[in-house]
């Protein structure tokens, strides 16, 4: 059987407690009484209610004092609080509203519409509550997720290495005659390589959502690090114009390696969506006190209702507008630029291409 609900009725009139406490009692709640707010807080510090009704007027501290403190406090602040009082100024609506109350009864009342409104909002005091232990119990779900698969990632990276390594001793070892052998064993290695990939990718993941990862912050030209990137040789590439443009220095703070590591993993994602001939540019400017990279492509683009999970870890966009893969790339980029304070986003539309872009602190020359 589970315990009645507890009601802390504060106000300094003793004929409206005691007539309010057995009408209450009636309906099957607990209550508990306070003449004014220091007693209140003594009472809400030994027995925690799940609504309080509260008067304005009172001696030495009024209600909106009370409240204030009431919500001030993380032990309380969830507890909401209805108002009771002879005040009809608007501006009193106002002000218990403003203070964290969630509704206001005007004396003199009906007690039925007291017995109403305390209902609707304990209702929605244990909904809140429900919501609140659920949300608690799927993060600890997904901690327990997570841990699982950075043990089982991690245990498979050492087989992968060694796979690896056997392919490429086969390879060695192969007559110049087995063409048909080399090819396959090749794609075979190209598919561990990816394997491998894949797993660095979710551990590296698991580093920046633990702050695991260190950042080694420091000034740096990111006009000259988006073109070292862009020039550096990509199985994935094939024949798509890729150019660089903007300033020729924007100077940035931030770890180059991980920046230079977004940006590769931008502009790849970006080729695996244009096809051979088209185009992708990478556009470097200034925002603000930030300096801004884009990576722009003519792709398919992505429907607005996807364009937030695409940074979700494990998400991709609906099957026309995804890749080959298990959306871990732009997850970690999303990471690294916000742990190094930046932003980062997408604007696109269906068929007119897509323009990824973050920003990072800039340094005035």
């Amino acid at each position: 059987m589970t315990a009645p609900e507890t009601i802390l009725l504060i106000d300094d009139e003793s004929h409206l407690r005691m007539n309010m406490r057995a009408s209450l009692e009636d309906l099957g709640y607990q209550v508990l009484e306070a003449p004014d707010g220091p007693e209140a807080f003594r009472i809400s510090a030994r027995q925690r209610p799940d609504l309080v009704l509260l008067d304005i007027s009172m001696p030495g501290m009024d209600g909106f004092e009370v409240c204030r403190r009431l919500k001030a406090d993380p032990d309380t602040a969830e507890i909401p609080v209805i108002f009771l009082s002879a005040f009809l100024a608007p501006s009193d609506k106002v002000a218990a509203f403003g203070c964290g109350g969630v509704d206001f009864i005007t004396k003199p009342f009906q007690f039925e519409e007291v017995a109403t409104r305390i209902g609707v909002h304990l209702e929605i005091h244990r909904q809140r509550r429900l919501l609140l232990n659920q949300h608690e119990a799927l993060k600890h779900l997904e901690k327990q997720r997570d841990a699982l698969t950075h043990m089982m990632v991690h245990d498979m990276r050492s087989p992968l290495t060694s796979l690896m390594l056997s392919m490429d001793l086969a390879l060695e070892m192969l007559p110049p005659q087995a063409s048909s052998e080399r090819a396959r064993l090749e794609c075979a290695r190209a598919c561990a390589e990816r394997i491998h990939g894949m797993v660095n990718g979710v551990l590296e993941l698991n580093r920046l959502e633990a702050g695991g990862m260190p950042l080694f912050q420091s000034r740096f030209d990111l006009a000259r690090l988006a073109r070292e990137a862009a020039g550096s040789p990509s199985p994935v590439r094939g024949r798509r114009r890729l150019w660089v443009s903007g300033p020729a220095s924007l100077q940035a703070w931030s770890d180059p390696e991980i920046v230079w590591r977004v940006i590769t993993n931008l502009i790849e994602n970006a080729c695996k969506f244009t096809a051979d001939g088209g185009n992708v540019e990478v556009r470097l400017g200034s925002t603000g006190a930030c300096a801004r990279v884009e990576v722009i492509d003519d792709g398919p683009g992505i429907p607005p209702g996807q364009q937030q999970i695409i940074f979700d870890k494990f998400s991709q966009a609906l099957p026309e507008f995804r890749s080959n893969g298990f959306g871990l790339g732009l997850a970690f980029c999303k990471l690294a630029v916000e742990s190094q304070g930046g932003e980062i986003g997408v604007t696109s539309e269906p068929g007119q291409g897509s323009a990824f872009w973050f920003t990072l602190p800039q340094v005035q020359a």
